[in-house]
């Protein structure tokens, strides 16, 4: 198997026993899962995959001690350079049903996101956590296929989509609303299980469904190299390449800072998870 398709595959896995693990916890009463512990599950693992040399996943944290634990963003390499793919995660509830109108210092946590993805021209995205015991439509939408239905345990929603969608003004209060969505709203013609929307980035930058048109952006979306990822200096790489004798190799780039200027506070992400084509090449350096 190429480097992709182990990626394409082990991110499908993972997805299945997400699943399987909140269909665990719900079926005991005293069993409680949060997104916050299958966000750090899944840094956990993405590390442990690189340092095993099992995958080429890349794992950087950032420096800003506020940064929000709960919160990641992507950088996926597609032929054309790396899109990031900003991310705040959620968990569905046990009546199926997604909480996204969080707010943070007096504003919605899903306009930090978009705003955020707007600085960055970036796409911003839910992960969505998933079990569903709503078997009747599962067989309807999943025939006799428990292993892609179980794929979605991690999923894949446009931010802006839900923002359009499901947060509407209410003109008997006069104040904005949203209308929660399900389950069932979302998967499967409106979410992708995160091993696809991998897969499709890691191959071209066009999504297939309908409803990623809610991806256009006001600008055209950057493609960045490797080197320009770090170009604000403001994480710290968990899985360095091997360096000699205590040598670190930096690109050799100037760093520049980039002012948010926006009234919404701006989404801070802990995480950074590098997803390239294929392994990078040991850098070798001679000492002399």
């Amino acid at each position: 198997m190429t480097d992709r398709e182990v990626i394409i595959s082990w991110l499908r896995d993972y997805s299945i026993e997400t699943w399987r693990r909140i269909a665990f916890t719900r079926s005991n009463s005293r069993g409680k899962i949060f997104e916050v512990t299958l966000t750090q599950n899944l840094v956990f693992q993405l590390y442990y995959q690189f340092r095993s040399r099992r995958l080429p996943f890349e794992l950087w944290e950032a420096r800003d001690e506020k940064s929000n634990g709960n919160d990641l963003e992507f950088a996926i390499e597609t032929p054309r350079g790396y899109i990031l793919a900003p991310c705040q995660a959620k968990i569905v509830k046990e009546n199926l049903r997604y909480e996204l109108n969080h707010t943070s210092a007096g504003n919605m946590q899903i306009e930090s996101l978009i705003a955020y993805a707007k600085m960055h021209k970036a796409f911003p995205i839910y992960l969505l956590y998933n079990y569903s015991d709503d078997w009747k439509y599962n067989n309807n939408k999943w025939p006799n296929n428990y292993d892609e239905l179980t794929s979605n345990g991690c999923s894949i929603c446009s931010a802006q989509y839900l923002y359009e969608k499901y947060y509407h003004f209410d003109t008997k209060t006069g104040t904005h609303r949203w209308k929660t969505p399900t389950f069932q709203d979302l998967h499967p013609e409106n979410a992708l299980p995160l091993y696809l929307f991998v897969a499709i980035l890691l191959q071209e930058t066009i999504l297939p469904f309908e409803q990623w048109r809610y991806y256009q952006l006001e600008n055209d979306p950057h493609f960045y190299s490797y080197e320009e990822l770090n170009i604000l200096e403001r994480w710290d790489n968990l899985t360095p390449l091997p360096r000699i004798s205590g040598i670190e190799i930096k690109p050799e780039i100037d760093y520049v800072e980039v002012a948010f200027d926006d009234p919404v506070r701006p989404f801070n992400p802990r995480y950074r998870i590098i997803i390239p084509q294929k392994r990078r090449k040991t850098r070798i350096l001679l000492v002399r």
